[in-house]
């Protein structure tokens, strides 16, 4: 499987939705969507993404976001990434660094496979919320434009604190398809099982792709988040991203 310009890394700013609440790191994903696929940079490559979210919740309120994230090709199967956060408010969100290897390529009816490790370097601030691991597996199919990805894994957030670390479970389905030249329409669902005592969340995102160029991608995204025994929070994301070498 060769690197898409669609495939991009780091956290999108729904600071507000279960993912990011629960994982260590945000999903490298087709910006907003969440749910990562097996593409990498490939070696001597980069990419850049620039995203802003608005998010409305019950509780919380109107809450704006700006996001930061790099990924680079070390082999061509092998990406290191790094994403940044901030909140309008004056919050700063924990530094995420990722490692993704594709271990497999797709062939015939056979899906690619890759694995990715997170790492959230917490920063000891007021939330005091340590530092947080993850680990996923994704398996992706794609013909043409089309594709569909599935990714699936664990999270550990709280480490370095007093208190034991806290295990979460998440799961996340994505399909991207051609909707005209340069363009592309993307839905996901994503299901998150955060630890002992708190309620399962359900995130549905749809998104449009718009090619500006071999190099550049505009997104843009509105998507919903559920939970039990509470209102839905909306959110609305704008992207930017840009590739360079290779």
């Amino acid at each position: 499987m060769k690197a898409r310009l669609p495939r991009l890394p780091g956290p999108s700013g729904r600071i507000l939705l279960t993912l990011l609440a629960l994982a260590p790191a945000a999903a490298s994903a087709v910006h907003p969507l969440a749910t990562d696929d097996a593409g990498t940079v490939g070696a001597g490559a980069a990419e850049v993404e620039l995203s802003f979210a608005g998010e409305q919740a019950a509780v919380e309120g109107l809450g704006l976001s700006t996001g930061l994230a790099l990924h680079a090709g070390i082999l061509e199967t092998l990406d290191l990434g790094i994403g940044l956060g901030y909140a309008w408010s004056g919050a700063m969100d924990d530094p995420v660094l990722d490692l993704k290897w594709r271990a497999l390529e797709g062939e015939g009816l056979l899906p690619a496979l890759a694995l990715r490790l997170d790492l959230r370097v917490g920063q000891g601030g007021t939330a005091g919320e340590g530092h947080g691991l993850g680990a996923h597996a994704v398996l992706t199919w794609e013909r043409a434009r089309w594709l569909v990805s599935l990714c699936a894994g664990t999270a550990l957030d709280g480490l370095g604190q007093q208190s034991a670390a806290t295990p979460s479970l998440e799961g996340g389905g994505m399909l991207l398809l051609p909707a005209g030249e340069g363009l592309q329409l993307g839905a996901e669902t994503v299901v998150a099982l955060p630890g002992a005592g708190e309620p399962v969340g359900l995130d549905l995102m749809a998104a449009g792709l718009l090619e500006l160029g071999e190099r550049h991608l505009l997104s843009l995204g509105v998507g919903v988040h559920l939970e039990q025994a509470a209102s839905p929070g909306w959110v609305g994301t704008l992207g930017f991203t840009t590739a360079f070498g290779g």
